[in-house]
């Protein structure tokens, strides 16, 4: 019994390893490809205006920008946070996901349009939460890995509407 317990979290383990990841810099995110089914562009543009409307509920814009690229345009509320003297604040992004197909690849980046705190555009971008060194600054270190934890969610259900049969 426990050996199968064991396989089948070695198993699961192998699964979430092999779904790509983007790790946010202070150049933003990097862009993520991986492989897909081979499908025909319009089953594939179908499949990422139902995984958009599902996923953007309150909103979103999807756009053809070639034969093979669509762009996903949204709003994430309680896209990340940062805590400062022991308040916690919370800010909702505007996102644009970049989608390219080839035969068997998809690429996808990821950007923040804008960033609302409060309701209200913040005059920040990403690149002022970094130190010019590429390193985050002390004081927002949430900053980094509850944005990735937003993106990667985003890009996981992506991939699972992708690759379902």
């Amino acid at each position: 019994m426990k050996q199968l317990l064991l396989i089948g979290l070695l198993l699961y383990a192998g699964v979430a390893l092999a779904q790509p990841r983007f790790e946010l810099t202070a150049a933003g995110f990097a862009p993520v490809t991986f492989t897909v089914p081979a499908r025909d562009m319009l089953d594939r543009a179908d499949r990422v205006m139902r995984w958009a409307a599902g996923e953007n509920r309150k909103g979103h814009d999807v756009v053809r920008e070639s034969d093979q690229s669509l762009r996903v345009e949204a709003r994430r509320d309680n896209a990340f946070f940062y805590r400062d003297r022991g308040e916690e604040y919370a800010f909702r992004i505007d996102y644009v996901m970049t989608i390219r197909f080839t035969d068997d690849t998809c690429r996808v980046t990821f950007s923040v349009s804008e960033i609302y705190g409060k309701g209200r555009p913040v005059q920040m971008q990403l690149s002022d939460y970094f130190l010019s060194d590429g390193r985050l600054k002390e004081d927002f270190r949430d900053v980094k890995p509850s944005l990735e934890r937003t993106a990667n969610a985003l890009l996981r259900s992506l991939y699972d509407a992708l690759q379902r049969p």
